[in-house]
């Protein structure tokens, strides 16, 4: 009967901030929450195995470690994918501005 009462532990706040961290690096903060979430997602990952954590918090610990990651990657794409579009700019603007000069010289 005093076994009914038990409470069991929920997530820990590493755990809870892992995800927190994890949704905002989709949504706002990119890899500036990303690696946050992936450090403490996998050192929380890491506790509950050895049994410093509740074991309840492994699914929220790896989803914001997963969420961490994605948003990461996304971010260092659309980065990759800024800096290719300003030098096709840079590229284009010299282009134009030696037409220019090539008619004028003419």
């Amino acid at each position: 009967m005093a076994d009914d009462n038990k409470v069991t532990p929920g997530a820990s706040v590493k755990a809870i901030a892992a995800l927190v961290l994890g949704i905002l690096s989709l949504i706002c903060c990119g890899f500036i929450a990303g690696i946050p979430a992936i450090i403490l997602g996998r050192s929380e990952m890491t506790a509950i195995r050895e049994g410093r954590s509740p074991i309840a918090g492994e699914a929220v610990a790896k989803i914001g470690y997963v969420l961490g990651i994605i948003g990461t990657v996304l971010t260092c794409l659309a980065l990759m994918a800024y800096a290719i579009l300003f030098v096709l700019g840079i590229g284009a603007g010299m282009m134009e501005e030696l037409q220019k000069a090539g008619t004028v010289l003419r």
